[in-house]
């Protein structure tokens, strides 16, 4: 999911070089290799680590379609949970976050959401 979110396969690569690099032959700790990609990439990682490395819930994608609109958001996640992802068939980049928001489909046409197999959440349709 990092290397998706990045979405620079090159940036990614020099990332793990770095990381075998500045930490070869040393005990770190957790925080210094997140402290690392957040800095190497120029993200903010922190909610996805603390999400994926501190908890077992799985991310749920809920969301329903009305009038060529997304609503959607996360739930089974930590507070205030944001990460960047995609969804097949939408080109753009959604932000979903703990709270509704919405994305205007236009002339897409798509009565259900299918998650980008990068991205390791899972999805639930619901009613409004």
């Amino acid at each position: 999911m990092i290397k998706t979110i990045i979405n620079d396969d090159e940036k990614f690569l020099k990332i793990l070089h770095g990381l075998n690099t500045q930490f070869y032959h040393k005990v770190v700790t957790t925080k210094q290799i997140e402290n690392y990609i957040n800095s190497q990439s120029g993200l903010d990682f922190n909610a996805v680590f603390d999400q994926y490395l501190r908890t077992t819930q799985i991310p749920v994608l809920e969301y329903f379609i009305k009038d060529h609109q997304l609503q959607y958001r996360f739930t089974n996640c930590i507070h205030n949970f944001s990460m960047p992802m995609k969804i097949i068939g939408i080109e753009d980049w959604l932000s979903p976050s703990t709270s509704w928001q919405s994305y205007d489909l236009g002339n897409t046409f798509i009565d259900q959401v299918d998650i980008d197999p990068d991205f390791y959440i899972k999805k639930l349709k619901v009613k409004e």
